[in-house]
């Protein structure tokens, strides 16, 4: 049940009232009429309840507004649909683009991961200098892109195992969607390695892959 009192002041003045009301009965009751008593003791107890479904009437919240209802404002305080994004060379595809430009009616936020790809030597030899230079290259110009189109986007370099680095993205980035992007088949390291369907096995979130052919892109762009 709804509590009326607005305060605990108020609490406090309603039970004063109450035990003054019962005082006044008892003792009328016990100088006069007994019958008085009650009376008096009744018509106190309906004018209270009174008041109270009156406060209470009063104190009624707005109803919740529908999504349906929302104006611009509401729609900017609400939450977006956070997508992760990881992809090496693909980042530059345009088949991941139109992947991601068709999530903007739900006001998308991404976070792009773009894993350096170096190769083993490098990795033991620790000298990845230059492929993090080109996995920052690739990701500034994803997150230019995607400002230019109007998308809330942020990212970071991430580790060369992909699924390494779709758990360290997730420590800090709570998505509701992840979105793969690889090479076709015959070309792609982590389509060999299985990528894909290790990150669906690791999550509870929905995996999106998408192939991306930077080839025919090319040719296309030519």
């Amino acid at each position: 049940m709804r509590n009326p009192f607005r305060s605990e002041r108020d609490a406090f003045f309603a039970a004063l009232a109450l035990a003054i009301l019962t005082a006044v009965a008892a003792l009328v009751g016990g100088l006069g009429s007994r019958t008085a008593g009650y009376v008096i003791f009744a018509v106190g107890i309906g004018a209270a309840t009174g008041a109270l479904v009156m406060l209470g009437r009063r104190e009624q919240p707005e109803p919740l507004r529908s999504a349906a209802a929302e104006g611009p404002h509401d729609r900017d305080r609400r939450r977006t649909h956070r997508v992760l994004v990881i992809a090496n060379e693909s980042l530059e595809g345009d088949e991941l683009r139109r992947e991601l430009m068709t999530r903007v009616e739900l006001w998308p936020e991404l976070f792009v991961v773009a894993p350096v790809l170096a190769s083993r030597a490098h990795r033991w030899a620790d000298d990845v200098d230059s492929e993090r230079e080109q996995a920052m290259a690739r990701l500034d110009e994803t997150l230019a892109w995607a400002a230019l189109h109007g998308l809330s986007a942020r990212g970071t370099v991430g580790d060369a195992d992909p699924v390494v680095a779709v758990a360290d993205a997730l420590r800090s980035f709570e998505a509701d969607e992840v979105v793969v992007a690889t090479h076709p088949p015959g070309r792609s390291a982590w389509v060999e390695q299985r990528v894909v369907e290790r990150v669906r096995g690791e999550l509870d979130v929905p995996v999106t892959h998408v192939v991306v052919d930077l080839g025919r892109d090319l040719a296309g762009a030519r």
